[in-house]
């Protein structure tokens, strides 16, 4: 079951019951104004320069999430520190997981810093949560280039850099500024979980960590607090007639 709320995942996580999520898996604010700079397709995104409570924020995932959860949450540099110090409250730093960038570039001036070229996952658990055995594709084999020639090979032991993987959406499908890739996402959702598991995203953004649940037969609660972004949630899950999913407008 996917179910996608258009409110403020302060307002909806209180409603959860205790112990319920297997997996957080999110791409929270960071705390700035953001504004695409390529484009006029979108507006600011105005919820991601609220500084809102992590402290209350991680107390709540810490009540509706089990005791062998999963957390996967994606982060800025200039707010790594931050989120470090609040995930380590409730779970155990397991990794940070490195992503290379669709777009290569950087923000702001390079004569005070490098240009970004990674994005970042903090990977943490509760308990002795295993990962749960996953094949991913080794992207670079000759399987790839002439299926005649050669078996597929595949990482049965992931590094913390998904080399495979795309941190984010070229910029001419985008339908979010900060949309991510499914790849990534995928590979998240079937390392920590098994199927008919919940997952939640409190920043669902386009729905795209909905959507990959959506293939996985995960279960899923999403919160969107911007009704443009809501939308097109709703017309993404929709797409697959066959799959039953609840959307819910305040």
């Amino acid at each position: 079951m996917i179910e996608c709320y258009l409110d403020d995942c302060f307002n909806g996580m209180k409603k959860i019951e205790d112990k319920k999520i297997d997996c957080v898996l999110t791409d929270p604010p960071y705390g700035i104004n953001y504004q695409s700079g390529w484009t006029k397709k979108f507006d600011k995104i105005h919820n991601d320069k609220t500084v809102f409570d992590l402290d209350y924020f991680f107390n709540e995932l810490n009540r509706i999430t089990k005791d062998d959860s999963a957390f996967y949450i994606y982060v800025g540099i200039q707010t790594l520190d931050l989120f470090l110090y609040e995930v380590k409250k409730i779970a155990t730093l397991r990794n940070l997981i490195v992503i290379p960038r669709t777009q290569k570039g950087g923000n702001g001036s390079l004569s005070q810093s490098f240009s970004p070229q990674n994005e970042f996952i903090i990977f943490a658990t509760k308990g002795n949560k295993k990962i749960e055995e996953t094949k991913i594709l080794k992207p670079s084999t000759s399987y790839l280039k002439d299926k005649r020639k050669k078996a597929p090979e595949y990482i049965t032991r992931l590094p913390d850099y998904w080399e495979w993987t795309k941190a984010g959406v070229p910029n001419n499908s985008r339908v979010h500024p900060t949309e991510k890739d499914l790849s990534a996402l995928l590979v998240a959702i079937q390392c920590s979980t098994k199927e008919n598991d919940w997952v939640i995203d409190p920043f669902a953004g386009s729905g795209s960590t909905l959507l990959a649940c959506q293939q996985l037969n995960r279960n899923c609660i999403g919160f969107e607090l911007e009704k443009q972004y809501f939308d097109i949630i709703q017309g993404r899950l929709n797409e697959n007639k066959w799959i039953r999913n609840r959307i819910y407008n305040k």
